[in-house]
């Protein structure tokens, strides 16, 4: 409907509501200003053919044909002047006690006969100056409805050209006495369909919510129209409006979520679903939310989402889960990493935390992987099914001194199985840093009673260590522990002391297998 009928361009007049007695201006484009002094408003405008400059005070209403002014307020005026092509008209329109309206008419400097030429010529332009300025918006919308009905009011909105008088206008049709629904509904419908303004668009928006939230099905209406403004700051901004200031249905929020796609930025996107989960949402919003977050490429948003949903709601394992699975949408290691880790402050059931280091698998970066997985390890309810799978977890760190940390944090836990100690084991032999490996073979010694097959293990695994120190290191903790009665451990012990090239660092090893 914004293409629709001859819309007439010689003014584009934006008015402000300005109050006070001081006098305000401002810029409203390249070709206009508008100003107001003691409730006197002031318009100036030029295409660079014609020049237009409109002035007017008091209460002015119209006649039905608007091709007349019927009245104007005791002190009130009206003065238009238009200069184009060299030649300058103006009228000037004054009230005056009892009802009566002073007549003048110019060109130039001139004053003529208001009758007939003055009047010719403001019946010319008068509608010019009504569908430019919004003056009697208020009148002509009642006389319109009665008129012809909702439909009337909107033809003769799409003949105005100005966004901001647009609005005027629907803002007067919206609060008519006696609107029916489905004519507030056709109204949120033109007015998404003829503003084109943002700003205005979104400003009667928010005026007349309260009006568009009066029953499911408008309000669904309303809510889906937000989706015609271009700004994603001003459709970020009315649907805050809507969240913060009305008891929403679960329906009204389905709706906000789903529209949530049609704003491009993350940053507006996710300021509005923060704003909806100060609500309590149903478990079905909840999915909508984790959904809706596929259309955030950012990281951070992401994040702050998750980590709000920490904050506000009970770790229940249905939560749990659900942040657990929105994180892996996380592409930034670091920003995943944080979510996990506050998941892991709140007191989780330990299926959550099992679950919690299979997700790490998502995480590519060795640092921020070994952090989480080193933050499931300190929890106190660990069992030993969550250790097994820290320790599986710990397998695709690929840094030394990574999975080092990790597995040296296990080797603490009480609830470390055989199996797990086995793996632990395994993950040493593959660790090429031979001051990596060294610590981590010493440690799995100092956890206590080591059986054979696992002094085995370790032998071998030190055999592989490059570096005499190191190497002599793990031979100095572990010779103890052989019994003097095992010969088959003895000279494997042996063999592996004979690859130390050091002479100093083979009798330190050689002594503490007789210690």
């Amino acid at each position: 409907m914004k293409s629709q009928g001859q819309k007439l361009k010689t003014l584009f007049i934006i008015l402000l509501l300005l109050g006070g007695p001081a006098a305000q201006a401002f810029q409203v484009s390249d070709n206009l200003t508008v100003s107001s002094k003691n409730r006197t408003w002031s318009h100036k405008s030029s295409n660079g053919l014609t020049s237009t400059e409109l002035e007017y005070r008091g209460e002015i209403v119209f006649t039905d044909d608007d091709r007349d002014v019927k009245s104007i307020s005791d002190g009130g005026f009206l003065k238009f002047s238009q200069r184009s092509f060299g030649v300058k008209r103006t009228i000037i329109l004054e009230g005056n006690s009892g009802g009566r309206i002073g007549r003048e008419y110019y060109e130039g400097r001139t004053e003529l006969p208001f009758e007939p030429d003055g009047r010719k010529w403001m019946e010319d332009v008068l509608i010019e100056i009504i569908r430019s300025t919004g003056i009697g918006a208020e009148q002509r919308v009642a006389r319109f409805y009665k008129k012809g009905g909702m439909n009337a009011v909107i033809e003769e909105i799409d003949e105005i050209s100005s966004d901001y008088v647009q609005s005027k206008y629907f803002g007067h049709a919206v609060n008519y006495p006696g609107i029916k629904t489905s004519e507030i509904q056709l109204v949120t419908i033109s007015a998404a369909d003829m503003i084109s303004s943002s700003y205005e668009l979104a400003k009667f928006f928010i005026s007349g919510s309260k009006t568009f939230l009066k029953d499911n099905e408008t309000a669904n209406i309303f809510l889906e129209n937000t989706a015609e403004i271009s700004s994603d700051y001003e459709q970020a901004r009315v649907l805050k409006h809507v969240i913060k200031e009305y008891d929403i249905t679960d329906a009204n929020a389905a709706v906000i979520i789903k529209g949530t796609k049609n704003i491009s930025s993350d940053y507006e996107q996710a300021r509005v679903l923060l704003s909806l989960m100060e609500k309590d949402l149903s478990k079905q919003n909840l999915k909508l939310v984790q959904m809706a977050m596929e259309n955030i490429s950012s990281s951070y948003e992401k994040s702050r989402i998750l980590k709000y949903l920490i904050e506000k709601q009970e770790p229940t394992t249905e939560n749990v889960m659900f942040i657990i699975n929105a994180s892996s949408q996380i592409s930034s290691d670091y920003e995943q990493a944080k979510v996990l880790q506050m998941l892991l402050t709140e007191e989780i059931e330990i299926a959550a935390l099992a679950e919690v280091a299979k997700a790490t698998q998502e995480i590519s970066s060795d640092y921020e992987q070994s952090k989480v997985l080193q933050a499931i390890a300190i929890q106190k309810a660990l069992t030993a099914e969550v250790v097994d799978i820290i320790v599986q977890a710990s397998l695709n760190i690929s840094s030394d001194y990574e999975q080092t940390k990790v597995l040296k944090k296990m080797l603490e836990s009480d609830k470390l199985t055989s199996e797990s100690l086995e793996t632990i084991l395994e993950a040493a032999s593959e660790i090429s840093s031979s001051s990596e490996k060294s610590k981590l073979l010493q440690s799995v010694i100092d956890k206590g009673d080591l059986e054979n097959a696992e002094i085995e293990a370790i032998l071998n695994a030190a055999e592989d260590i490059s570096s005499s120190y190191d190497k002599s290191k793990v031979l100095q903790a572990v010779g103890p522990k052989i019994a003097k009665d095992n010969l088959e451990l003895r000279e494997l012990f042996r063999q592996v002391a004979k690859t130390i090239s050091s002479d100093h660092d083979f009798g330190k090893a050689m002594r503490s297998l007789d210690n």
